[in-house]
């Protein structure tokens, strides 16, 4: 189109548009002041909407007439496949984005623990119990994840895996691959219609070698899909904004809720990115009232079911946020949680956590030597951002800043980790490949490079060969991470790497075959809820017995029938063979960590011969009452307690909710706090976080009273914190504590989280 609207113009060329039902276009005034409009065609009646009125755009409007073309690009003709069409180069930029996924999908990441096992786990409950939760409830919203709620879509889809193709691991992370294509999609997609671009196949390839997203992205954890499907809201939402489509708002919503459903964190930024983009847009979406009005119709109905949960379950959200150990739980001013909140936030945006490698986090989530976004294309993400900002007052780049500053506001609720800030690689990306592509145009176009051409290196070449260097790109990580990320890092036991969990349950399969009388004990030191894991390649119950050796079995006899045999982790060995209770100690095998150390020993042992003497030695130890000086909610005391495996005493009466004290052996377990100076008093107050807890408490007061008390706490039915009130404030001397834990033993441990004072201060 050679000529140009211009309003400040006296002479103005009218355009005639053509537009099928169901077409849309954007028109867009050349001035010192730049307009748009959008114009619609019904999908029925083939009327044509805009977005404004028409006094400065000389439009005629007229549906489809014999001849007549659109301005939508037509679908690329597979018979005439031309391999330097940007088209043909997306698709098989789709094919490099799923290969470098899928190419020994099982064998990296190395780990696989509880986090991943837990939605095929919470799955296959959920079809065993007629598609209920273990809770009783139909179809729910959300499953547990341990003691919280904070699992939902992934269950549903691993459902899915599970039925077709049962549990493997590479099953499991297979399903969670698929999630990502509409992401891949979407990332491309964005630069051929909101930002368009010549090169918009760039998009996905930049997408793919994001270094998180790479990792990340091969794994079954529910990040992956909350991730994907944010970007795909990300794409449908700019998408409407430029075409006032309401199929594309209603999609937009529809992905934006499975993004909502399926990671906590996503919950924050999902409604965050909501709020803001409705602000940015106001006036549009006041233009577009009719689909506004639709679009609440569509939210109402999606977010009903996150509704009909927290009628069930009122408590969950506290739960949740317990089990995170946030300080937004914390007895401390909200000033000081505000503060805490906005430090992690702050460190959310911070372009030195996210490009500089190997941050304070588990090595398990980093790539050696790659950030979490890649530095060699941080110029183009400044580049990409300058763009934005320059071009603040467009509604595309306004909402990219603005996604991009609300991404870290999710992880910022507790701890900042990369698992939990993965919504940020969205915006980023998207700015980075602003800045890249308007990069390449400028290259492209410039004089300088058309020189040096000299005609060698038409563009159809240019542009395949730019597909090539991105498509090496890809194909070198995944070289990178399947080759050499086995042995990145030496750390494979339970703060590092957890390796380990295909191989031991397979080695436990192989010795359980054919023999299901055998006595298997396996460690579960070396990795995050063994036990869900063990679920994972075993059905309900497990044949073995998951021992901690170190902290619970070398303190109390078990059984060891005849041809009992281990699984024991590196350190576990290490323990037994230091005791002085086991002997004839004989392996018969090892497993190996990548990196060719001894990480697991099969072995059989027998007991030494004094066994019950030493054990009961330790048991009378271990239950002697110790004394210490602290202060209990400011009052300075002597507590008499238990022993302490787990954490310390202080842990118990600081005051701060994180730390936890629990107890070596011996429930119920008795404490005694005699204060030094009279203490005063309204109650008693108690925190097992999510455990329980039956709490008796007699004391005695400076005049002689006795009075006692007692409370039940459950934090798995989200009653973790409990009272014991006086009916007058007392002036106490002495407290005697007896705190029983009622799903364990005599030989069970109790847990406590805080022990304190009810004062009026």
């Amino acid at each position: 189109m050679e000529n140009e609207l211009n309003e400040s113009s006296e002479d103005k060329t009218p355009v005639t548009i053509y537009l099928k039902k169901g077409d849309a276009v954007r028109i867009e005034s050349v001035s010192a002041d730049p307009e748009h409009i959008l114009l619609r065609a019904d999908e029925e009646t083939g009327e044509v909407k805009s977005s404004r009125k028409l006094e400065n755009f000389p439009v005629q409007i007229q549906t489809e007439a014999a001849g007549s073309s659109s301005l939508t690009l037509p679908l690329p003709n597979w018979r005439n496949w031309e391999l330097t069409d940007p088209q043909t180069l997306f698709v098989l930029s789709l094919i490099i984005y799923f290969f470098v996924r899928v190419f020994r999908l099982a064998e990296f990441p190395i780990f696989f623990f509880s986090d991943e096992a837990m939605p095929v786990v919470r799955a296959q409950d959920f079809l065993s119990n007629g598609f209920r939760s273990k809770e009783g409830v139909l179809f729910p919203t959300f499953f547990k994840n341990t003691f919280q709620f904070s699992l939902s879509t992934t269950v549903y889809l691993q459902a899915i895996s599970y039925l077709l193709f049962g549990k493997s691991v590479f099953v499991a992370r297979f399903m969670s691959l698929l999630t990502t294509i509409p992401a891949a999609i979407g990332m491309g997609y964005i630069f051929k219609n909101v930002f368009p671009s010549k090169y918009w196949f760039v998009g996905t390839l930049l997408f793919s070698i994001v270094p998180a997203w790479f990792l990340h992205s091969r794994t079954a954890f529910e990040l992956v899909t909350a991730v994907s499907f944010y970007a795909v809201f990300v794409y449908f939402y700019l998408s409407y904004r430029e075409t006032a489509d309401f199929r594309k708002l209603a999609l937009a919503l529809t992905s934006g809720a499975i993004c909502f459903y399926s990671y906590n964190p996503a919950r924050v930024v999902m409604v965050l990115s909501g709020v803001l983009l409705f602000i940015s847009d106001a006036k549009f979406h006041w233009e577009q009232r009719t689909n506004s009005v639709k679009g609440l119709g569509v939210l109402v109905l999606l977010v009903l079911p996150y509704l009909r949960h927290q009628w069930l379950y009122p408590q969950s959200i506290s739960e949740h946020l317990y089990g995170l150990g946030s300080y937004w739980v914390r007895e401390i001013p909200t000033s000081e949680k505000l503060a805490l909140y906005f430090a992690e936030y702050r460190r959310g945006l911070n372009p030195f956590y996210w490009y500089v490698p190997e941050q304070h986090e588990w090595v398990r989530h980093h790539m050696k030597g790659y950030g979490h976004l890649s530095r060699f294309f941080s110029p183009f993400a400044i580049w990409g951002l300058v763009l934005c900002v320059l071009n603040f007052r467009e509604s595309r780049y306004r909402n990219l800043i603005l996604l991009l500053i609300v991404a870290p506001a999710g992880s910022a609720l507790a701890e900042l980790f990369v698992t939990r800030a993965m919504f940020f690689v969205v915006p980023a990306t998207i700015i980075t490949g602003i800045g890249l592509l308007d990069a390449i145009d400028r290259l492209w176009k410039s004089e300088w490079f058309q020189t040096r051409l000299s005609g060698r290196l038409t563009h159809p070449g240019f542009v395949l060969s730019l597909f090539l260097i991105f498509a090496f790109f890809n194909l070198r990580m995944m070289r990178d991470a399947v080759v050499n990320g086995p042995t990145w890092y030496d750390n494979y036991s339970l703060g590092g790497l957890q390796y380990g969990a295909t191989q031991v349950f397979g080695k436990a399969e192989e010795l359980l075959e054919g023999r299901p009388d055998r006595q298997l004990y396996i460690s579960n030191t070396w990795t995050n809820g063994t036990n869900t894991v063990a679920l994972f390649f075993f059905d309900d119950p497990v044949p073995f017995r998951l021992v901690d050796l170190p902290r619970d079995n070398l303190k109390k006899k078990f059984d060891m029938p005849e041809d009992t045999v281990f699984i024991l982790s590196r350190e576990d060995f290490m323990a037994m063979n230091n005791s002085d209770k086991f002997t004839n100690v004989q392996v018969s095998e090892t497993i190996l960590w990548p990196n060719g150390v001894e990480g697991f020993y099969v072995l059989t042992a027998d007991y030494a011969p004094n066994i019950d003497e030493i054990f009961a030695a330790e048991l009378e130890e271990l239950r002697r009452p110790r004394d210490i000086q602290l202060s209990v909610s400011g009052y300075p005391a002597t507590v008499t307690y238990p022993a302490i495996d787990l954490g310390n005493i202080e842990h118990i009466f600081d005051g701060n909710i994180l730390t936890l004290g629990r107890t070596d052996e011996g429930n119920p377990a008795n404490f005694r706090i005699v204060f030094d100076d009279d203490a005063t008093a309204t109650g008693l107050t108690f925190d097992v976080r999510d455990r329980a807890a039956d709490i008796t408490a007699i004391v005695q007061t400076t005049d002689g009273q006795t009075v006692e008390g007692f409370t039940s706490l459950n934090g798995q039915t989200g009653e973790p914190v409990g009272n014991i009130l006086f009916d007058e404030t007392l002036i106490i001397k002495q407290i005697e504590l007896v705190v029983n834990d009622p799903q364990q033993g005599p030989q069970g441990h109790v847990h406590l989280w805080e022990i304190g004072l009810l004062t009026n201060n």
